[in-house]
């Protein structure tokens, strides 16, 4: 049920982990499992495209201080080179960096 509902939240990589992991895990932490929710990679990627340019994406991973960051260059500097220079870059890595998100969040909540 969890590959089913999550298989675009994680990278084909992550769920050989995922998979060896979810075997072993006992009922009780597979249900609290799937109360958990994921950030999708390619909505996020839409969020950085359309709110990047003032940190939302960074924001919603966790990310604070990039997030802060992002909007204090925006609002001090505005569509200047750097700004512009690291929307662009973010919106290449935002994808990776969910994975990464959801990686951390799923071992966390199976630690509980």
């Amino acid at each position: 049920m969890f590959v089913m509902t999550n298989k675009e939240c994680f990278s084909t990589p992550q769920w050989v982990i995922i998979k060896e992991k979810l075997a072993e895990l006992p009922d009780e932490k597979a249900t609290m499992l799937n109360a958990t929710s994921f950030r999708n990679p390619t909505m996020m990627l839409i969020i950085s495209i359309f709110a990047g340019y003032i940190g939302v994406d960074r924001f919603m991973l966790g990310h604070v201080g990039l997030g802060i960051g992002k909007l204090l260059v925006s609002v001090l500097l505005g569509w200047t080179v750097v700004g512009l220079a690291w929307w662009v870059v973010d919106i290449f890595l935002i994808q990776k960096a969910t994975y990464e998100y959801n990686l951390k969040k799923f071992n966390e909540s199976i630690l509980i």
